[in-house]
């Protein structure tokens, strides 16, 4: 599934609930590429998006990708409330992704809850991928996620805090059996676009989460 707005456009109030994307041909992943067909990718400006109940298999690049084009937060902490607002992800269960599992980027407040993601990047190869996480948002809030059987160490994480986040919190969640392990929060240091001297990854509460192997 691809969701996508003309220039300028918004979506607003879209629902994605109780469908099964299952990408079981292996040719859809290459090597040279590495792309592949993704289970549910959106790409827009939007107000009001509820993905829930999914079952994602076999696809061979990401599960659940979010991108709301613009950044939740400045370096300086502004609020952007223009990105991806009233995103929630909800109750899906993923296995065998050869991507990320679920990744929310440029989104304001977004709720990722109760969700499994069994075995993700387990296609990509020398590319770095995390079972579930956030980049270039504010206040995004994971809770009630199970990751596990993360492949690899490119990252390889069951959960990821990246950078040009700002006040994420990973609260009650369970993480068992990632080859990169339970948590990963980074910056990038070199991001030639911004003033020199700033990198920022602020705020990140990780607490009550259980992680195990």
């Amino acid at each position: 599934a691809y969701i996508t707005a003309g220039s300028g456009s918004r979506l607003k109030g879209f629902v994605l609930r109780d469908c099964v994307f299952n990408g079981s041909d292996p040719e859809q992943w290459s090597k040279l590429t590495k792309s592949g067909l993704s289970g549910i990718v959106v790409s827009a400006y939007i107000d009001s998006l509820l993905i829930e109940n999914n079952h994602i298999s076999n696809v061979k690049a990401l599960g659940i990708n979010i991108n709301g084009q613009l950044c939740g937060v400045d370096y300086k902490g502004v609020k952007n409330e223009k990105s991806g607002k009233g995103v929630v992800i909800r109750n899906n269960y993923l296995e065998n992704i050869g991507k990320d599992g679920i990744f929310v980027n440029n989104c304001y407040e977004p709720l990722v809850e109760y969700n499994v993601v069994n075995k993700a990047h387990s296609y990509a190869q020398n590319t770095h991928h995390v079972a579930i996480w956030a980049f270039a948002s504010y206040g995004a809030l994971f809770q009630y996620n199970e990751a596990y059987d993360t492949k690899t160490i490119y990252d390889g994480q069951g959960f990821d805090c990246d950078y040009e986040c700002y006040d994420t919190t990973f609260q009650y969640n369970y993480s068992h059996d990632n080859t990169g392990g339970f948590m990963l929060i980074c910056v990038e240091p070199s991001a030639a676009w911004m003033p020199k001297g700033y990198s920022y990854n602020v705020g990140s509460t990780v607490r009550y989460n259980i992680s195990q192997n």
